[in-house]
């Protein structure tokens, strides 16, 4: 995630938004059509537990949860310090939870809220993995350029891999392979689990501070979204681009849907929602944009209904050149976004 803005150019970029005219995009399929209050203050990433029914929203004071089907809101399910990214432990109840200010990670229950226990990572822990083949968890630390290894069952860190460079999102392929996007070198660093090393490094020609990062299995393809308003597709075995596709400028996240092939890319500065087309290597395109609000960038998949939950909030502008701007307290929602003619005002 980009928390802390540290280019001029981003931070340009964010006092022009804020003097920008509205967008007036098109609405053809999808649009936002619920919008659920919740607690003020900063968010950072989300994931949807399909199974559980729950949304979880990585907070600065913790982790939120939202029930998928009654949308009732828990505030703070378990605590936390400077909360930036979630993993959920696949086949279990569990999750992980990532303190950037306090360099910990924190395995609780997603449920009951019961905190099994805390490891000890790298500086300024930000995105978390779960890797299903070798049944551990990685964190991608910002402040180290690394990432710590750890096993969720009996919370031992069993390794750290340097990555020279800073991390952003992580994925994985199911197979013990971890991409990570390297924000400071516009790269993907491919991680093998099986000699706990950096294997590779893939380019992302056009692109500029990639952030949000998605694995689609079936086709063996990397989505990795970028500062500059660029959605790269790079076929991950031959580490070749397949599409370049424009989205909104200063995106955090893309939400991959398996099921319908699409990619969603949320973007804070455009204050918009990009919807792409991926029905294999070839014939990716942008099917529609969707009017958000400046700020969104992050957001989650509810697998088994297909809507988007995106985390919002009106914004102050920044108070003095080179702030982030803060949320407007009061304004904090869960955006639902869903197919249907027309947008909510």
């Amino acid at each position: 995630m980009h928390r802390r803005l540290s280019h001029l150019a981003a931070l340009s970029l964010v006092a022009a938004a804020f003097a920008a005219p509205a967008l007036t995009a098109q609405v053809d399929n999808f649009a936002v059509v619920k919008r659920i209050p919740g607690p003020d203050g900063n968010w950072d990433y989300a994931i949807a537990d399909a199974v559980g029914r729950r949304l979880y929203v990585a907070r600065d004071y913790g982790v939120m949860t939202l029930d998928l089907d009654t949308q009732a809101v828990i505030p703070q399910v378990i605590a936390g310090h400077g909360v930036h990214g979630i993993a959920a432990v696949s086949g279990t109840t569990r999750f992980i939870s990532t303190n950037s200010d306090a360099n910990t990670a924190t395995l609780f229950d997603g449920q009951t809220g019961k905190v099994i226990g805390n490891v000890t990572t790298g500086v300024g822990p930000d995105s978390v993995v779960f890797e299903p083949k070798s049944q551990l968890v990685l964190t991608f630390n910002q402040g180290s350029r690394d990432a710590t290894l750890f096993n969720p069952l009996t919370l031992r860190v069993v390794g750290t891999i340097p990555l020279g460079g800073t991390p952003e999102t992580g994925a994985v392929d199911g197979k013990g392979h971890v991409y990570v996007n390297i924000s400071d070198k516009n790269e993907i660093r491919e991680i093998d689990l099986s000699t706990r090393q950096v294997t590779g490094a893939i380019a992302l020609q056009g692109c500029k501070e990639p952030s949000g990062l998605a694995y689609d299995a079936i086709d063996q393809l990397l989505i990795s979204v970028c500062f500059n308003g660029v959605a790269e597709f790079i076929d991950a075995r031959t580490h070749q681009p397949l599409a370049r596709i424009t989205t909104g400028k200063f995106p955090d996240a893309v939400i991959w849907d398996v099921d319908r092939r699409l990619a969603f890319v949320p973007s804070f500065a455009d204050g918009t929602l990009s919807v792409v087309s991926v029905p294999g290597k070839a014939g990716i395109k942008l099917l529609q944009t969707v009017p958000t609000q400046m700020g969104t960038r992050t957001g989650a998949l509810d697998a088994k209904t297909g809507k988007i939950y995106l985390p919002t909030s009106k914004l102050n502008p920044p108070a003095k050149e080179g702030a982030y701007p803060t949320p407007v307290p009061g304004t904090f929602e869960v955006w639902v976004v869903d197919t249907a003619k027309g947008a909510m005002h």
